[in-house]
């Protein structure tokens, strides 16, 4: 993702030339360096960084002065500035009362020796720093969900190391305050927001939120995209296939050649993208006594996942953005291409955690696992979706959420927002606290796929995370009360819920929601001296679907003929409630957002809407490949949500008159069903595999083929499941679900003149 540039060359002081010098192994150049020289180097650029400026800064400063269009106040506020950064300048009073979050980069070279624990020599300059100069210690320990303690030593630091080839070990040094650490802000966007109009309105909008509280001027910063917003085992191949041991510096060394590193992970993500964990199976399975739409989509899934077992069909059509956590030891030496490495001091315990970073976001450490022997690789695979990647949110809060009624009240409201468009059951997670906004939002990933699960249950004061259980336990039941149930209303909105408290900093309290869907993929691996390892997931489905009865399921179905002229569609459809189950057999269009982007340009300039948007109901999805033999790749709907902003407009001109898709839709939606008459049908988000060897029997391009899977098809299918979920007269919901299962009794306290908007309830 990111290409190799020219390093940057900053003006370099040298502090010292001890506790450094070279060695061979392998016939390679190694730099020794002994931790003394992190403790040093660490010590002193806390030092520099809560006193002196980079120059550039100070320049920029200075510029505000001699700007003739800078008003009175802009130069008066730059003055006060460059006079504050010359009194701290003295190395006695440090430039801001908020010293700050310690936040360490580094890139290690694969040649590089310390021969101990980097993260660990790292936060003792750290220590070094706070306890012996006149600056704030601001991280405060959670001891349980709601007690905390300053830790009073400014731990733990935000440390992370990325490993690189070469015999050099660089660092960035960071101390972040609280002020501009809660102006890190993170948008879920859709593909309507690349042009330049809306994102220049976007940004215009957003830059105007940030406000005056982080002391401007400021260094602003957007970034738009990325790959993500990070047992039981089955030995794959004998020790003797690309692994082997060795010796250095009388240490045991692990030598891995990448081409276990290329089987490992070639074999995981065959593995996650067509098989699941027993226990997800499980819960699933747990879910067929439940209400006739709970099991209904349960078994479905269940369905979808024995198909997917056989190893052809993937369990979801969105196979996702691969993730790759690794954490490599210090004994452990490969050739592996460009990786990284972070560690949370105290708060993880020990460091260690590794990602790869071609197509993968940086991930958080696993340094809360034991290390045991040193010369072992450990991997965390996952595959995710763009829906579950989707519904990942950070909230910036304050100490006044941490009360149990206050964040219940949160916890009530936020996870209502998330709706059914990730492919609920869900695997929820919250992370509450955090040494950095992005360390907060990295931990939601790790613990929706339980990879925090033997974390400890309880705090201390030297802000250790832990789990806790019992607010886990309340959220799940409060989860099953709201009614949203798996997708069409009931009780299993969720499977279960993961909550991780971490320490803060005193002024910042930033709180992470996210889920793992239904095609919930990942899986552990390791590489020992004794072979390749990866963690067995679940082949034999069959013994997850007991028998359902007839009478627990939705026995009335509707079936629909999408081929006769959408006129009679519409009406067949105006004849059924919302909630209704339906058999859909026809044509169906199949576009989605690069599709409807170039629709809307057509319309833009004059074009109209192509006859087929007008003659077809619109499926709003994008295949995985077509298997020999098949008629269809895995073939399930994608996020509606995404494709709200073209309803009106296209509806307007007789096209999207009928959509089938996943998940909610806004109120926008609703009033163009409203205006125009059209209906959003609900298909169930997950069984794609089913879709595709069950109800699709034609596939063929209809326009823009170099867009592949984003291009417009035409699709031929059978009873093809789905519900009405919006038409012109109401809708079903987080909303409606609620209205039906959980709302008794209505009354008018005061104000009736006032009235109610129908599409509200």
């Amino acid at each position: 993702m990111f290409e190799n540039t020219e390093p940057l060359n900053p003006p370099y002081k040298k502090l010292t030339s001890d506790f450094v010098s070279t060695s061979t192994f392998q016939s390679k150049n190694m730099l020794m360096v002994d931790p003394q020289a992190l403790t040093l180097l660490c010590e002193q650029a806390m030092v520099d960084i809560s006193h002196l400026l980079r120059p550039a800064h100070l320049q920029s400063l200075s510029n505000i002065l001699k700007d003739p269009e800078a008003s009175p106040n802009d130069k008066y506020v730059a003055l006060e500035f460059l006079k504050n950064a010359n009194i701290a300048a003295g190395m006695v009073l440090p430039g801001c009362q908020d010293t700050g979050t310690a936040i360490i980069m580094g890139k290690k070279g694969q040649q590089v020796w310390t021969g101990g624990d980097d993260a660990e020599a790292l936060s003792r300059g750290v220590y070094n720093t706070y306890t012996s100069g006149n600056l704030r210690y601001s991280q405060v320990a959670p001891l349980d969900m709601y007690k905390e303690a300053n830790t009073g030593t400014n731990l733990p630091a935000q440390i992370e190391i990325y490993s690189t080839k070469g015999d050099e070990y660089h660092f960035l040094f960071i101390a972040k305050g609280g002020g501009s650490a809660n102006k890190s802000f993170l948008y879920q966007a859709t593909k309507a927001l690349l042009n330049e109009k809306k994102l220049m309105e976007f940004v215009h909008e957003k830059i105007q939120t940030i406000g005056t509280a982080a002391c401007p001027p400021y260094h602003l910063a957007f970034v738009i995209g990325g790959t993500s917003a990070e047992m039981n085992t089955n030995i794959i191949y004998d020790y003797t296939d690309f692994v082997s041991t060795s010796t250095f510096q009388s240490k045991n060394m692990l030598m891995v050649d990448p081409q276990a590193l290329t089987l490992l992970c070639e074999q995981a993500m065959v593995d996650i993208s067509h098989l699941l964990r027993p226990a997800h199976l499980q819960s699933l399975s747990n879910i067929l006594k439940a209400s006739p739409n709970n099991n209904y989509v349960a078994l479905e899934f269940l369905k979808n996942a024995n198909l997917a077992a056989g190893m052809v069909l993937p369990d979801c059509q969105d196979t996702g953005t691969a993730i790759i956590m690794k954490c490599v030891h210090q004994n452990t030496i490969s050739q592996d291409r460009q990786v990284s490495k972070c560690g949370q001091v105290e708060m993880m315990r020990r460091p260690c955690h590794e990602e790869c970073t071609i197509q993968i976001q940086v991930g958080i450490c696993d340094s809360h696992r034991p290390l045991g022997d040193n010369s072992e690789y450990h991997f965390l695979f996952i595959a995710k979706g763009g829906g579950s990647a989707n519904k990942s949110f950070l909230y910036q809060a304050t100490k006044a959420l941490l009360n149990e009624k206050k964040l219940m009240e949160f916890v009530h409201e936020k996870i209502q927002t998330i709706g059914t468009a990730a492919c609920p059951p869900y695997h929820l997670a919250f992370v509450i606290g955090g040494t950095s906004a992005e360390m907060n939002i990295k931990c939601v990933k790790l613990a929706s796929t339980k990879y925090f699960d033997n974390l400890p249950t309880s705090g201390n004061e030297h802000g250790r995370a832990f789990r806790d259980v019992q607010l886990e336990q309340k959220i799940q039941e409060m989860s099953q009360q709201i009614g949203i149930g798996a997708q069409f209303g009931g009780k299993y909105f969720v499977h279960d819920v993961r909550v991780v408290r971490l320490p803060r900093h005193g002024a910042s309290c930033p709180v992470g929601m996210g889920v793992s869907c239904s095609a919930d993929r990942q899986a552990l691996g390791k590489i020992t001296s004794e072979g390749i390892f990866l963690e067995q997931l679940e082949t034999d489905v069959q013994k997850y679907m007991p028998d359902v009865t007839s009478q627990s399921l939705s026995s009335d179905v509707v079936k629909i003929n999408l081929n006769k002229p959408m006129s009679e569609i519409l009406s067949d459809l105006s004849k059924h409630p919302v909630k209704t189950r339906l058999s859909l057999t026809g044509t169906l269009v199949v576009a989605r957002d690069i599709a409807h982007a170039k629709l809307k340009e057509r319309l833009d300039n004059g074009e109209g809407m192509p006859d087929y948007m007008l003659k077809y109901p619109v499926y709003y999805a994008g295949p995985a490949k077509t298997p020999e033999g098949y008629a269809s790749g895995s073939f399930g709907p994608t996020t509606a949500g995404r494709m709200d902003s073209y309803v009106e407009e296209f509806q307007a001109v007789g096209g999207s008159m009928v959509m089938l898709a996943k998940g909610n839709r806004s109120k926008a939606v609703t009033k163009a069903c409203k205006t125009h008459g059209g209906f959003y049908l609900g298909s169930i988000g997950g069984p794609a595999a089913v879709l595709a060897q069950n109800s699709i029997k034609k596939v063929e391009v209809l326009e823009y083929p170099e867009l592949g899977m984003e291009a417009i098809w035409k699709i031929e299918v059978e009873d093809f499941p789905a519900f009405v979920v919006v038409d012109r007269w109401s809708i079903i919901g987080p909303a409606a679900a609620l209205a039906q299962n959980n709302t008794k009794k209505v009354e008018v306290l005061e104000y009736p003149e006032l009235g109610l908007e129908k599409d509200h309830i």
